[in-house]
């Protein structure tokens, strides 16, 4: 990584402190489809990334993670590839398209973003296609989506954790969640206790023929994101939220919509994930996948809790307090802001602001420091809570694990700023002829 690429209409290198462990690139080439790329952004996601020929970038692969690295990139938010994913998950990586059709015969699926003939409904429900039924696989759909390197035909969606909230994913009697979270185990890079909850409970399989995938959108959860490829090649191509000078409090990265904006979508990050690797995103990305190989592709994605994407939300604060997309989770950063030991305050003053952090810092210092020694570690967060642990993360400015008085009460002071600017903001209309991306 020591030789030098150049950034586009500068000579000179940007100014950027990389965290412990992150190799640091000198020059860079924002790739952003003629619109206007932030430099310091940029440079947070090309530091820790590789850069291909043509300019856009791919996560760094890994195998044998240790937990504090892990956690690095987790925090960061930024994308890594994990080639070993699989340890353990020997259930998990048999669950190919044919064997999802074998073991889940009476599950219910859809084919998103495309007009299905009624020839081939088998019924009006919300899931039509039973995964028993094999001939799905036989199918393709057109999704006319208005992008030349988008997925052209539609996926298969088993949103089986959906069955939690009462959505017909399955025929019978037979609870297909339970089946589906026999084949679960918690990956090896994630601890179990705070984890297990939310990754049995947020599975969901992806399905693609050939040239089918996921339209590039953002999801609205809180927490990142891991996407197993167990059979088959896909292509991924991501970016990170766009900027946001005025407050949007309705979603608009829905299925494609970004396709349609002035000057389309050029995405930063392009590459493939391929059977047995794993792809681990923050929350708030706009991601899109599709699959390049000749046969169905099957992948499972789930959520985790632990580690969070705190100095990821941090550094990308002003741009996700104005994202409607990611709107429920200002909440929970707002508890972030004092490591959930009690109510955050956004005074009208930056002064004030100082005072109310350096009044809170005590009460941070009260509950969680156990011992007694001036500042919060990571593993004394973590028994404070998720939002505990999570605050740490997103107030952490050097990645030593440890949160000082002048990190919180800096940390404090630009969630304060951020939440003073919106406070005075009127909620925009979204303007789909006109809008443009800007990252």
């Amino acid at each position: 990584f020591g030789s030098s690429i150049l950034f586009v209409g500068e000579a000179a290198a940007l100014p950027h402190r990389s965290p412990a462990g992150v190799m640091r690139l000198n020059w860079i080439t924002p790739v952003v489809g003629a619109l206007e790329a932030d430099a310091e952004v940029w440079q947070w996601f090309a530091d820790a990334s590789i850069q291909n020929p043509d300019g856009t970038l791919s996560p760094r692969k890994f195998s044998n993670i240790s937990v504090e690295e892990f956690r690095r990139y987790s925090s960061m938010g930024v994308p890594i590839i994990i080639t070993d994913a699989f340890r353990g998950l020997d259930d998990v990586k048999t669950l190919t398209c044919e064997k999802m059709s074998e073991k889940f015969p009476t599950g219910r699926m859809k084919a998103e973003y495309a007009k299905i003939p009624k020839k081939d409904l088998p019924n009006s429900e919300d899931n039509p296609f039973t995964l028993g039924d094999s001939k799905w696989m036989e199918r393709s759909y057109k999704t006319g989506a208005k992008d030349p390197d988008a997925p052209v035909n539609a996926p298969f969606y088993w949103g089986i954790k959906g069955a939690d909230d009462g959505e017909k994913v399955y025929d019978g009697k037979q609870n297909m969640l339970k089946e589906v979270q026999k084949h679960l185990r918690i990956p090896y890079f994630l601890s179990e206790k705070p984890n297990k909850r939310e990754v049995f409970s947020s599975p969901e399989f992806w399905l693609n023929a050939p040239e089918a995938g996921a339209q590039a959108h953002m999801d609205s959860h809180c927490q990142p994101t891991i996407s197993l490829q167990i059979s088959g090649t896909r292509r991924w191509r991501l970016s990170w939220p766009p900027k946001a000078e005025k407050l949007f409090k309705s979603p608009r990265f829905m299925d494609g919509s970004v396709y349609k904006a002035k000057g389309g979508w050029t995405a930063p990050y392009s590459f493939n994930i391929s059977a047995g690797e794993a792809l681990i995103m923050p929350p708030a990305f706009i991601h899109e996948s599709r699959n390049v190989g000749g046969t169905c592709a099957s992948a499972l994605t789930v959520q985790f809790n632990e580690p969070g994407a705190g100095a990821y939300v941090r550094k990308l604060l002003p741009r996700l307090r104005r994202t409607g997309d990611f709107s429920e989770c200002w909440s929970m950063v707002n508890r972030w802001a004092v490591l959930s030991t009690g109510k955050a305050k956004a005074a009208n003053t930056a002064n004030v602001d100082v005072k109310f952090a350096t009044d809170a810092w005590k009460t941070v210092l009260k509950k969680l420091d156990k011992d007694s020694s001036g500042d919060i570690s990571y593993a004394e967060s973590l028994k404070g809570g998720q939002q505990a642990s999570d605050g740490l993360l997103f107030h952490d400015a050097n990645f030593d694990n440890r949160l000082s008085s002048l990190e919180f009460v800096e940390g404090f002071k630009k969630w304060a700023e951020v939440e003073r600017q919106v406070r005075n903001e009127q909620s925009e209309k979204w303007n789909r002829k006109s809008w443009k991306l800007e990252l």
